[in-house]
């Protein structure tokens, strides 16, 4: 029962769960957003999502394992720690990847699944080796954040083009820019350990959080755009997602 239970901590520390539910669920509320109701497929889709970005997690672990054992926040990651040896974790990350992308193309079509594809790319083969040379990589990163979206309003038979799903896409990766940044600036000494390029080296603490709360405010007022293309329409679950 010890080994099972130390087996599973080091699972999800590996997929990193919390942050690999929270893409998930992005997802899936773009997903009922198109839909305008809950079908049964959700509960594929999800599982689908979950994996894919379980796995791009994982992944992206196996990239970063040298500048995971230099900073602080991340050293006892399951690599770097010495507790999961790196052709495992590879092994475990191709393994959820592809289910996922399979799981996506039977249950949601295509589209999604190319869409999907197209995310993981993106994540791990840009914005990680980005991260390695620019302090702004968050800003093309964060179009993750609209990938996401796009599997869950694909998967719902919306278009691309339709300007509902492209004010959803501009909130979802708006959001994602001042937290990058603000959690370069909360691990600052860290990233400086790893040689990681960080806003903070060209801008003080007091400009990087001026700017951060710029973007804050620009993704506040985005969530008006929702109600402008009807995307949401109650006034009370608009100014729940503006705050």
């Amino acid at each position: 029962m010890v080994f099972q239970r130390s087996g599973l901590t080091l699972f999800t520390e590996l997929i990193r769960f919390k942050i690999s539910l929270i893409s998930t669920v992005s997802a899936i509320c773009v997903f009922i957003l198109a839909a305008h109701h809950i079908p049964a497929m959700i509960v594929p889709l999800f599982l689908s999502v979950f994996l894919l970005s379980a796995g791009a997690s994982a992944l992206n672990q196996c990239q970063e394992k040298d500048l995971d054992a230099l900073m602080t926040r991340t050293k006892d990651r399951p690599l770097p720690s010495g507790r999961l040896s790196l052709p495992a974790a590879l092994a475990i990350s191709a393994g959820l990847i592809i289910c996922a992308l399979y799981m996506l193309a039977l249950y949601a079509g295509t589209l999604p699944a190319a869409l999907g594809a197209v995310a993981l790319l993106w994540y791990n083969g840009v914005y990680t080796y980005l991260k390695r040379v620019s302090a702004y990589a968050a800003i093309p990163g964060s179009a993750i954040g609209g990938l996401s979206g796009a599997i869950g309003w694909s998967a719902a038979g919306g278009g691309l083009d339709d300007p509902r799903f492209i004010a959803v896409a501009i909130f979802l990766c708006l959001w994602q820019i001042p937290h990058f940044w603000l959690l370069g600036l909360l691990f600052a000494d860290d990233h400086r350990r790893a040689a990681l390029p960080t806003p903070s080296q060209t801008l003080s603490d007091r400009q990087l959080a001026l700017i951060s709360y710029v973007w804050i405010i620009a993704t506040a007022l985005t969530a008006m755009l929702l109600a402008l293309y009807r995307v949401i329409s109650s006034a009370a679950g608009l100014l729940l997602l503006g705050a």
